[in-house]
């Protein structure tokens, strides 16, 4: 019943509903008086909608009268608030924004930003209002056979209950909602939602280290004149980017530090995004010598449901000052954002390869001009594209020496042709296992670096040539030594290592290749008297893994023994160690050749990374980059760590074949178990570009279709086009997918990659 004479409190949700349709409506429901005082944009709600109760969150609140209301329909009222706030009115402009930029429904967007667990869950359970089947004797009811099944079923459940999604899977009742329907009617069941509380927040962690006096940070010339520079615009706290360009151990994270302290001190809060959690352990360690633990909030996806849930809280309530974290902490629920720092800006990890690929670099720009924030962006290798539209733009800013003006150090080049012809046959190069030698007798440590996890390769048959393939993917199945094990690094298929050759019963069925797990043991083999430790995405997957072998590195026994960290392309991002003196890179030409255009700049990008873990500390360096092809452009500019002749290089590759930044570049995959249906579905789809192309106006250059370079995955089979187009019509090629997800249906799943850095 509507109150009279009294304004009424319209809200307005949208509701979580897996219907496509429903996903994009407001709906209005009228707020009852007694969840006035606890209810606002942000609030978390349940509300009836049919005969069905749904979640849904509040995005708007309207006072009407009640002769303002509609006489077509009466409105309904809202259930129950479920969570007061889970985030503040401004940060739903930012939510609205992504959904509206990637294409994807708002419960789509939220439910990919927000901590598992802050939401909750609701269900309907079914209750039994009878003892026994007998019952219905004296109660003189007729039940159908379906009936009567689900009444058992609901007997022989041990609270007399059962969740409605579990009864109707196990009834396998095509007219399952009528069933139970009649028997509502007859009063035998009812049917209630229940709501699971949230996860709770994990208690707040002591100081990792108390500091009475935190530490100076002290500038050099170079350091000082980009920070005064950088200085003015946050005292103007007016929206700016800008890319900071320097080598490795140039000292870009003191001029990060100083501009942090600058926004502290103006009671605003910094969003710090580093690439992997590999990174986030190693900076805690400087971050804590310079600001308040308890202003620090952490942010990446290796902590627990509850750590998660802190974290979102303390940036809800403004403890958090600090927000450190991977990609994810980019959605940190801030509300007085002064600062946006995004270290190793190049990092390929900044971009989700899950739907809606959102790129963690646009999300910033865009928070950045929403909140009148400088968003700083830094790597001693830029990606080519943030490189060149900051030198066009004047928003470049350099640092060309190291922070302690000690030189670069030499890289060699071993060229393993020639090893082999001398008769070594080792993965170690003779200068490498020298250096290594060196490192042992001298107590430092080594970093090997081989990007490719795992033992071998593949596993192949020396009589018939068979290889062994994940069955769900066109791609080859790793062995693991841990489990012993092969592994799919795609759709993670296990199964138990091959004895024998499935398709001529050979024993001559063995590994091949070289995987992390190999270089570990030929490391141990070779070199005893060294401790061995495996930094790889097997080992950071593990919650606290990461934390385990950098307290390994860094402990004071370390000092006493000689120490190597092998691993994939994470031992060369950013880890810093003074006692590391050599740094060797197996297999450099690895990746050099991979059919996507960005495979040149990403080859540099670790190499010279890799190159940069040494000589930034008073230790004399070794480090050796072995390949086969010594003579490569990239691994020479990589050697030299020469980022401008490589841009020079690559760019004018760019130029030559229309890739970015001289294009934008969108990709639209589709993905089926019959490979003849996405085959024939992607001609369609082609069509449909190009016609909807023509309508907009717009000039577009299709490559395609095409099989993706992983054309099975997950038991699904994947083409994909690349539209290259002009950057200001962006816009339009978002039109071109509305409409034709909208107006056209496919059996193959469809995805939107806009602005890929990646075509595998």
């Amino acid at each position: 019943m509507k109150e009279e004479n009294k304004e009424i409190i319209i809200a307005q949700a949208l509701l979580d509903s897996s219907n496509p349709t429903l996903q994009e409506q407001l709906f209005e429901y009228i707020l009852p008086n007694h969840l006035e005082s606890k209810t606002k944009i942000g609030s978390l709600a349940l509300m009836p909608f049919g005969k069905q109760l749904m979640r849904g969150l509040i995005v708007n609140l309207v006072l009407s009268s009640p002769e303002e209301l509609s006489q077509d329909y009466e409105l309904k009222y809202i259930s129950e608030i479920l969570k007061e706030s889970i985030f503040e009115p401004e940060y739903l402009d930012l939510l609205l924004w992504i959904s509206n930029f990637y294409i994807c429904s708002f419960w789509q967007t939220l439910k990919g930003i927000l901590p598992i667990g802050l939401l909750g869950s609701f269900q309907e359970r079914v209750f039994i209002q009878i003892e026994s089947l007998e019952d219905l004797i004296e109660l003189k009811i007729k039940i159908t056979s379906k009936e009567e099944k689900l009444l058992n079923l609901l007997l022989n459940s041990v609270q007399k209950n059962l969740a409605f999604s579990f009864l109707r899977q196990q009834s396998k009742d095509t007219t399952f909602r009528q069933t139970i329907k009649s028997l509502i009617s007859k009063n035998l069941i009812i049917v209630q939602t229940q709501i699971k509380k949230a996860v709770k927040p994990a208690l707040k962690k002591q100081n990792i280290i108390k500091n009475n006096k935190l530490n100076i940070i002290n500038l050099n010339t170079q350091q000082q004149e980009i920070f005064d520079n950088l200085k003015i615009i946050l005292d103007q706290e007016q929206f700016d980017d800008y890319l900071l360009h320097g080598i490795t151990g140039s000292g870009k994270t003191e001029i990060y530090f100083s501009l942090i302290r600058e926004v502290l001190k103006k009671e605003k809060q910094v969003i710090y995004l580093v690439p992997e959690i590999a990174l986030t352990v190693q900076l805690l360690e400087r971050v804590y010598k310079h600001f308040p633990p308890d202003q620090v909030s952490i942010w990446h996806s290796n902590l627990a449901a509850g750590e998660r849930i802190l974290a979102w809280n303390e940036c809800l309530n403004n403890s958090a000052r600090l927000i450190i974290g991977a990609r994810s902490a980019i959605f940190a629920p801030v509300s007085n954002l002064g600062l946006i720092i995004i270290d190793e800006e190049h990092d390929s990890s900044y971009k989700s390869g899950f739907k809606p690929f959102y790129d963690t670099k646009q999300i910033a720009l865009q928070r950045a001009k929403l909140n009148n924030a400088l968003l700083l962006s830094g790597s001693a290798t830029p990606s080519i594209k943030n490189y060149f539209f900051a030198k066009e733009n004047h928003k470049l800013l350099s640092i060309k020496n190291r922070f302690n003006n000690k030189p670069l150090p030499k890289v060699q080049i071993i060229d393993m042709r020639i090893e082999l012809q001398n008769g070594n046959k080792s993965i170690f190069s003779r200068s490498l296992r020298q250096a290594l030698d060196k490192c042992i007798l001298n107590k430092e440590q080594a970093i090997l670096l081989l990007n490719k996890r795992g033992h071998s390769s593949y596993i192949f048959c020396r009589d018939c040539g068979y290889v062994a393939f994940c069955k769900n993917c066109s791609v080859p199945m790793i062995y693991h030594l841990t489990d012993n094990a092969l592994h799919c690094h795609h759709c993670n298929f296990r199964q138990a290592k091959l004895t024998v050759c499935p398709a001529c019963q050979s024993l001559k069925i063995k590994e091949s290749g070289l995987g992390t797990q190999k270089l570990e043991a030929e490391l141990k083999r070779n070199f005893p008297a060294a401790e061995i430790l495996r930094l790889d995405r097997d080992i950071s997957s593990r919650r606290e893994g990461v934390q385990e072998i950098w307290n390994q590195l860094i402990s004071p026994e370390a000092e006493k023994k000689s120490q190597f960290l092998v691993g994939t392309q994470l031992v060369a991002k950013g880890i810093d160690l003074p006692r590391v003196s050599v740094v060797g890179v197996v297999h450099s030409e690895a990746g050099l050749y991979l059919p996507d255009y960005t495979a040149a700049e990403r080859s540099f990008q670790l190499l010279t990374q890799a190159a940069g873990r040494a000589g930034r500390h008073d230790k004399d360096s070794n480090i050796i980059f072995q390949t086969y092809i010594p003579e490569h452009e990239i691994i020479k500019f990589a050697a030299n760590q020469d980022y401008e002749a490589f841009y020079d290089w690559e760019i004018e590759q760019r130029k030559a074949y229309n890739y970015t930044p001289f294009c934008e570049l969108t990709r639209f995959i589709l993905s089926n178990e019959s490979d003849t249906t996405v085959e024939k579905e992607m001609e369609k789809l082609k069509d449909w570009i190009i016609v909807e192309a023509k309508n907009l106006e717009i000039t577009i250059e299709l490559l395609g279709p095409a099989p993706c370079p992983y054309e099975k995955l997950n038991k699904l089979f994947r083409w994909h086009i690349l539209i290259k187009h002009k950057q200001i019509d962006i816009n339009s090629i978002r039109t071109i997918y509305k409409e034709i997800k909208e107006n056209y249906r496919f059996n193959s799943r469809l995805a939107f990659d806009l602005m890929p850095i990646s075509l595998l």
